[in-house]
Order: C-alpha cells, then structure tokens, then sequence
C-alpha cells in the first residue's frame, strides 16, 4: 500500500532507475509528493476532528490472574518501567482479572491458586471499576503483585494496605468484592476472557487493538516480552517528541513469562480426587 514508507522509498528507488527522460521522472516524482500530501493531511484531519482523545494510542488488553508469579513478574517487570518513563502514556491499558479460572457452576468457580486469588481477582475487578484511570489504579495493581504472596497476607488486610498507598477507599473497594458487585463484575472478566481467539494458553496474555473505524484485536505472543517496543511502534499521536524510555534497549525476556504461556492442564482439586481414586 501508499501509505507504507518502506513502500514508497523502493518505488521512488524503482522510479530513478526506469529507462525514463528525467523531466518524465520528476513528473512522476511530483505526483507521488502531492499523492503524499494528501495523504498526510487526510490524516491529520481525521485525527484532529476525532471525538476520542486517545485516537493515536492503542489499546492494549493484559489478562492475568491475581496470584500467578508469571503475571507478577510481567507487571513488574514489563509494565511498571513504561509507568515509570512515560511510555504508558503511549497506551490504552485494560486489565482482564479472570486468568486460568474455572466456572463451575453458573454463578460459582475455582481459581488456579485458590480461593484467596478468587478475592483478589474480585478485588482488582472492583479497582478498576471505582478508579478506571490507569495511572490511577496501577500503583493498587503494583503493590497487590509486590505482596500478594507474602507470607501472613490476609487478603482483607492486604486490600486495605494497598488502597491507602494508591489513595484509594479501601472498605468501598473491600464492600464491593465480597459483595453482589465483585460477582458480577468477575462474570464479566470471564466473559470477555472466554471470547478470545484464539483462546489463551496461559497467563499472562497480552493483546493489542487497532484504533479506528475497522479496530482489530491480535494476540502479541512473544511479543508481549517488548511490550514497551511495540507500544511505542504502534503510537500513532502527533506528538514530536517520545518518551526516552522508546529509544533505550529492551530487556531480555523474562523466564517467568516464558514459563507462562505452556498449555494450561491444571484441573478442579475434586477432579483430582476423582481421577485419583479411579485409578
């Protein structure tokens, strides 16, 4: 297409070298600066007269569950440098609190680390309902991954500690996870985990959406290890300047979250039971 620069510098190269006059290859040339005026003026009128103030970023969608080390390691070790430079600016960042949870019944289900992790995925799920800005609700998100684990945590305690250091009402976040709210809201995460495709195969899962009349949503795969790389690639805004931390060297990619795309096998403890003494 046109609009692809690496396109448009081999047909300038294949113009220069066509067996032409050069007054019919500066005519050729001009045509292609005008189309490509045209082009960018298209753009940045479209860009301008559009409603939504974060037409240039893309959205990116994290599925994770609240007690994986593989979702720990990728937000602290993925996201929270990009909330440190500047380069989360760059994006629209939706977290998807479900993971490798099971349904097992029509309203009830089973979470991968246990129950524990179920009230914290309900917790996170009411977080970002109350305080949807994500610069907003990221440091809940980076102290809860920093110390979901820690031996004594109580998940109560936990939720409350967290809420005072992001500036949160704690007992509102607490009301609503172990309330009518969170249940609903967690249906609503396993919904929107469910209907990915292709499915996940284990957490953490990072996706990324066009921005535009034909949005399209594609799984980054290993890819996600660059997250930074490829938001800052993908960033489409006017803006003339990037954050520094686009042009620094990404880092390896982490073994935890390499870990964490195997095929999830894991099943319900009772289905253990069960094949267990069936065997």
């Amino acid at each position: 297409t046109y609009e692809c620069l690496g396109c448009r510098i081999y047909l300038t190269h294949i113009i220069w070298l066509m067996p032409v006059s050069v007054h019919t290859r500066q005519i050729i040339t001009g045509i292609m600066r005008s189309i490509t005026a045209a082009l960018v003026l298209f753009w940045i009128s479209a860009t301008c007269l559009d409603a939504n103030p974060g037409i240039g970023k893309p959205s990116v969608q994290f599925f994770m569950e609240a007690q994986c080390p593989y979702c720990r390691a990728w937000t602290l070790e993925k996201l929270a440098p990009m909330f440190e430079d500047g380069t989360a600016d760059l994006m629209d960042l939706k977290l998807i609190p479900w993971g490798n949870a099971k349904m097992t019944g029509a309203d009830t289900w089973s979470c991968q680390h246990g129950a524990d992790e179920c009230t914290y995925n309900a917790v996170l799920s009411c977080v970002l309902d109350q305080y949807p800005g994500q610069a907003v609700w990221f440091p809940f998100l980076h102290c809860l991954e920093q110390s979901a684990r820690d031996a004594g945590q109580k998940p109560n305690k936990l939720t409350l500690a967290c809420a005072e250091k992001a500036k949160m009402d704690g007992e509102a976040i607490w009301s609503c996870a172990t309330g009518e709210k969170g249940k609903q809201l967690q249906l609503q995460a396993q919904a929107e985990t469910a209907a990915l495709d292709p499915p996940h195969p284990g957490v953490p899962w990072v996706t990324m959406s066009s921005r535009g009349a034909n949005t399209r949503t594609v799984p980054l795969w290993d890819a996600q290890d660059w997250i930074e790389t490829v938001v800052c690639a993908a960033y489409a805004g006017s803006d003339k300047t990037l954050p520094e931390g686009c042009y620094k060297e990404p880092p390896s990619p982490s073994k935890l979250s390499k870990v964490s795309r195997l095929p999830v096998d894991w099943v319900l403890p009772q289905q253990k039971a069960e094949a267990t003494a069936s065997a």
